[in-house]
């Protein structure tokens, strides 16, 4: 009997891999932080201007090139996005001397990232069972929380070691592992279910309701968002020890996995309408973050800390799930069309963050990103109702 893997256990394996590696210059700028802004004099501002160019960058050209992926298949875009994070890696660890290459830096990975998102969704349509979609959505979207908690690990475990670099340089170590894996064991598509020929579009209608989804993101995006960018560098600020808050975000990363993969699971079995989840999701992630605001107990904030990021970053197996459903044939674009909503609002919340807590405290920015979760989940519940009357 062989040993070797099953085909879509090996291709959500390096799908998860590779998705986690591509966000780690993002996610590692925000957890360094407190490093990066004393080594190159940037304000807490500087920070999120950073993280913003990623996120911006990543959904225009998710926007552009979505469709791009339906043609290309998942192998071959995410080789391209590997080869990209490991030139953003390289460039942070060997030419970051300033802000405007830090930028330059981080719009190279944002391209990279913006075909991982719909190269694995891609994958999902192609290569999964009906009965299996949840439980690989589930798994495949531990990506994201996955990259967080290697972030936050970081801090003790590279950054107060060895230096902050250090840590982009085993990202571009990593990248390029990832990319050998794809090429060597990861296969075509399907025959069956072959790439597109062309790019495919959903009807108008549906391209209105893609948009209102998109808008929820866009909110949902700006809060957790700004939580791995901004919660190591305010307990810093505080007075807390870094490398305890940094296994606190790594901790909250942990639970958004779990949290993702069971709500995954439980979209193939359970019987209901997936979008209310994930506005009551939200809602959780809401109360969770306004704990940072209004709550000075180190042990209360930690918690809440956990159960807000797990809430506002939980939930996007669930809406994967029911996107992915409605829009089989058109998977990449349809990934393009949201995340650029998404991502707008993920470059819009560091900013907006890092403004609000230079100019008064971080308490009141802590207020912003609960609000931002309470918009995100006023709306993806009508975005529910609507998916609804028109199924």
């Amino acid at each position: 009997m062989s040993s070797r893997p099953s085909p879509i256990v090996a291709m959500v394996a390096l799908t998860i891999a590779a998705s986690a590696v591509g966000a780690l210059p993002l996610n590692l700028v925000g957890a360094l932080g407190f490093r990066i802004e004393e080594d190159l004099a940037l304000s807490a501002a500087g920070i999120g201007v950073a993280v913003a160019t990623f996120r911006l960058v990543q959904g225009v050209s998710a926007y552009r090139l979505g469709g791009t992926v339906d043609v290309l298949g998942a192998r071959r875009a995410l080789c391209v996005a590997t080869a990209l994070t490991v030139v953003c890696s390289l460039v942070i660890t060997f030419g970051a001397r300033s802000l405007a290459v830090l930028m330059l830096a981080m719009a190279v990975g944002g391209i990279g990232k913006s075909l991982m998102q719909p190269a694995s969704n891609r994958m999902v349509v192609t290569e999964a069972r009906d009965d299996q979609y949840g439980i690989v959505i589930g798994f495949k979207q531990a990506a994201a929380p996955l990259s967080t908690l290697l972030a936050g690990l970081a801090v003790p475990l590279i950054a107060m070691t060895f230096g902050w670099r250090w840590a982009f340089a085993v990202t571009a170590v990593l990248a390029t592992l990832c990319c050998v894996l794809v090429l060597r064991f990861m296969t075509e598509e399907r025959s069956g279910k072959a790439k597109a020929t062309k790019k495919e579009r959903p009807p108008r209608d549906e391209l209105k309701l893609l948009a209102l989804i998109g808008v929820a993101m866009a909110f949902a995006n700006a809060t957790n968002s700004i939580i791995p960018a901004f919660w190591v560098l305010g307990e810093t600020r505080a007075g807390a020890d870094p490398a305890q808050a940094g296994v606190v975000l790594a901790a909250a990363s942990a639970l958004a996995i779990v949290v993702r993969v069971v709500s995954g699971i439980a979209c193939d079995r359970l019987p209901g309408d997936p979008m209310f989840l994930c506005a009551a999701m939200l809602f959780v992630g809401a109360i969770g973050i306004s704990t940072l605001a209004f709550v000075d107990s180190n042990t209360i904030r930690s918690i809440g800390l956990v159960v807000g990021y797990a809430g506002v970053w939980g939930y996007p197996a669930v809406l994967w799930y029911a996107l992915l459903r409605r829009f089989h044939r058109t998977p990449g674009y349809v990934t393009g069309q949201v995340t650029i909503y998404s991502l707008v609002g993920g470059s819009f919340g560091p900013v907006a963050f890092g403004v609000v807590a230079d100019a008064t405290s971080y308490g009141v920015g802590w207020i912003l990103t609960a609000s931002l979760a309470v918009a995100a989940a006023t709306i993806m519940a009508l975005s529910a109702s609507r998916m609804r009357s028109s199924s």
